[in-house]
């Protein structure tokens, strides 16, 4: 006598597993990307090359250098791209002349009270 498993009286059904994209327009290209990434995230998925300094893949973001700032269309402020998620229809823009005088004020900031000449790629 061979014992059969026992069958549960009703199986669970699950959905299948499809990923929500959220689509967005970052320098004035479209581009779709998984529901939960952040802008970098997204700004990456294009090759857009977005500066971070206290930003790692195996960090939570502490948006405490402000380097990855980027202009959110709508939005009063510049916003951090390594924690803010993305929006659908949101328009970002990672080069304007906005975000550009931010990151050099940040750098300036930091460069006037740590030494930078172990880091000869950031050049304030």
């Amino acid at each position: 006598m061979t014992s059969q498993p026992i069958q549960p009286a009703f199986r669970e059904r699950v959905a299948p597993a499809t990923e929500r994209k959220v689509e967005l327009t970052i320098d004035g290209r479209k581009v779709a990307v998984p529901e939960g990434q952040t802008i970098l995230d997204a700004c990456r998925a294009l090759a857009i090359d977005t500066p971070t300094l206290c930003y790692a893949d195996n960090l939570t973001p502490v948006n405490a250098c402000r380097v990855c700032v980027v202009e959110l269309e709508g939005a009063r402020t510049l916003v951090p791209a390594c924690s803010r998620k993305c929006e659908p229809g949101a328009v970002v823009k990672t080069d304007s002349e906005r975000v550009r005088l931010s990151r050099k004020l940040v750098l300036e900031l930091l460069a006037s009270s740590v030494d930078l000449s172990t880091t000869p790629s950031l050049d304030p």
